[in-house]
């Protein structure tokens, strides 16, 4: 954890605020502050109010990581396809990356800070899931070289 190097933390959560104090209570023990908030990263409002709290509480950002993931239920049908999941996913696990990259961007370049995005390219239970996750990687890459 980041926090062990003693960095403070800021935990978002969506739908599981006891994992977030988990993670919360775990970085505080190790010495650090850390508080968790509720938002979606896929909505640029919440994102920007999320940001505007974290600059309140700490005054800068020294890292973000992009962790968000909207998992699909165990496979995609392509007969009786759930568009609307498939749509909330793609906006979790794609516009998620963009909206916080964006909101984080004035900090992160005032700090010399990083953007981590967590990535897969292959994921042998859903095409779905591995399609979405996957395009964390040229949004990565176009991250980085616009820094």
């Amino acid at each position: 954890m980041i926090a062990e190097k003693g960095a403070n933390i800021t935990v978002n959560y969506l739908s599981s605020p006891e994992k977030a104090e988990k993670t919360v209570k775990t970085a505080r023990n190790l010495g650090v502050d850390a508080f968790s908030l509720k938002a979606d990263v896929s909505n640029p409002k919440e994102v920007s109010l999320m940001i505007k709290e974290v600059i309140d509480r700490f005054g800068r950002i020294d890292v973000l990581v992009n962790n968000a993931a909207k998992h699909p239920p165990p496979f995609f049908d392509f007969d009786k396809p759930d568009w609307e999941y498939w749509k909330r996913m793609m906006h979790v696990n794609v516009m998620g990356i963009l909206v916080c990259s964006h909101f984080a961007a004035p900090y992160l370049k005032k700090t010399g800070g990083n953007i981590v995005n967590v990535v897969m390219d292959y994921d042998p239970g859903g095409l779905d899931y591995t399609l979405t996750k996957a395009a964390g990687t040229p949004l990565t890459c176009r991250l980085y070289l616009s820094r």
